[in-house]
């Protein structure tokens, strides 16, 4: 199987792996002399880059302080008049719904009457994007709906038109901190209304240099709690919100987006499983890019045949074979070519969203270079065999934390160390870092663990019953 590798990556540096260039003339070299040209203009550029953002800043405080005094009106009039609270969970995509145990919890509690709203995206992009954004809303409803009834889950956008359900709420939650859903749904839009917003990050967060960048989105600074599993990323949050360091709006809880893996039912299983997830990042224009599915993507394609003993899952990111597409890797037909592949494989399985609990519970190991991944499925105990393109671009794209967590993960930087982590590490079970992972997971990763969402629905009622707002 070294030798496949090796022969694999072979053919690819001469030239084999052409589908995987970008089809684009607009590519790198464009870019370079671009430039070249420009680049004296680049420090007037980030000056007055900085400026705005300074000044945009400091009216999306102002909008924030106005924001939080009719959130807290709204919160007195509650503990002035208790009854049941109606709590509205905004969800984007059923595969992303991190605070689904604490909707669980609240429909067992006597003092919450919550409700899901599925948001729809309506944000920038090609047809492509267009048409998976309709795909992930339709299919959300009906798998939510199928779970809880239609009574409980609301339809954000019918008919193409928004249906704002705002007003019925007390309180909402987000799955999602980014304002390319529909007006009603974001998180800014809730909270100038004065409805006190909780989110808790629908990855782990900490782990890369793109988590910094999320938090100083303007939609953080008007949430009413953000529930978090890291203290540094609290410690960040709390720095760059200072009014919401005095509200106490971060809250050290844990994450619960790792919650229901303790509560998934393990299989009885023969054949080893081996689960593949590539991320979406595939741009390497873009500052954080860690995607390494160009490179890999026909090696991954060829390892089921390679393995016909082993059982395959292929699950990659929801927006990577959209972008294959829309930066010009492939055409629409080379990528429906490279799915039939894979679903004509006996011994694999293509799974495009839904939740991925189970799976991750039920499998022996994960190929994958997902951050988020990188933190949740460490909680499984299992081992991973995390894709890299170089020890120095790494440290590039993950902060201390981030490489805390590769470094208890089998790194692997061609296809000769992804089948000598499938021969040594899966198949001979010689897995040496078992010890120190589990040693590392009962230090940093598993607070309130797996009790996370009673600590959340805890803290909300002593907030809105008794408590500080």
């Amino acid at each position: 199987m070294i030798q496949f590798a090796r022969s694999f990556e072979a053919m690819q540096s001469k030239g084999n792996n052409s589908s995987n260039k970008p089809m684009s003339p607009w590519g790198n070299g464009l870019r370079k002399i671009v430039h070249e040209k420009i680049s004296w203009l680049l420090p007037f550029w980030r000056w007055y880059y900085s400026a705005k953002m300074a000044r945009y800043q400091r009216l999306e405080r102002g909008k924030a302080s106005i924001a939080y005094a009719r959130i807290d009106a709204r919160i007195a009039s509650l503990k002035r008049e208790p009854r049941k609270f109606r709590v509205g969970f905004y969800v984007y995509n059923c595969a992303v719904f991190q605070l689904e145990r604490v909707f669980q919890q609240m429909l067992q509690d006597s003092d919450f009457d919550p409700f899901i709203v599925v948001s729809f995206c309506n944000g920038p992009g090609s047809e492509e994007r267009q048409k998976s954004n309709r795909l992930i809303h339709d299919k959300s409803v009906a798998v939510l709906r199928d779970r809880y009834g239609a009574e409980r889950v609301l339809d954000s956008w019918e008919g193409e038109k928004a249906n704002d359900y705002s007003d019925m709420f007390d309180l909402c939650a987000s799955m999602r901190p980014y304002e390319d859903l529909i007006e009603c749904c974001n998180i800014r839009y809730l909270a100038r209304k004065g409805i006190p917003v909780i989110y808790a990050h629908y990855g782990f967060e900490g782990g890369d240099v793109a988590d910094e960048g999320v938090l100083r989105m303007p939609s953080f600074g008007y949430l009413w709690r953000f529930y978090m599993g890291n203290k540094a990323m609290k410690d960040l949050f709390d720095h760059i919100y200072p009014l919401s360091r005095k509200r106490h709006t971060a809250v050290l809880s844990g994450n619960p987006k790792i919650e229901p893996l303790a509560f998934q039912r393990h299989e009885t299983r023969t054949r080893k499983r081996i689960i593949i997830a590539p991320h979406h990042t595939i741009d390497p224009a873009e500052k954080f890019h860690i995607s390494n599915f160009v490179r890999f993507s026909d090696f991954l394609l060829s390892l089921p045949e390679r393995y016909p003993e082993i059982d395959w899952v292929f699950r990659p990111h929801p927006n990577l074979m959209t972008k294959m597409v829309d930066k010009g890797y492939w055409t629409v037909a080379q990528r429906e070519k490279y799915l039939d592949k894979w679903h004509s494989y006996a011994n694999a399985e293509y799974q495009e969203g839904g939740d991925y609990y189970d799976v991750f519970v039920n499998s022996d190991a994960l190929i994958q270079d997902c951050s988020s991944f990188l933190a949740e499925y460490h909680a499984t105990g299992h081992p991973q065999c995390y894709m890299l393109k170089d020890e120095n671009h790494a440290k590039t794209q993950y902060n201390g934390f981030g490489l805390e967590l590769l470094d208890h993960a089998y790194k692997a930087y061609s296809g000769t160390d992804i089948i000598s982590f499938i021969d040594k590490v899966v198949v001979a079970g010689k897995d040496t870092m078992k010890e120190d992972r589990r040693q590392f997971l009962e230090k940093t990763l598993l607070l309130n663990y797996p009790h996370v969402s009673e600590f959340i629905v805890a803290d909300i009622k002593r907030s809105l019953m008794c408590g500080d707002v």
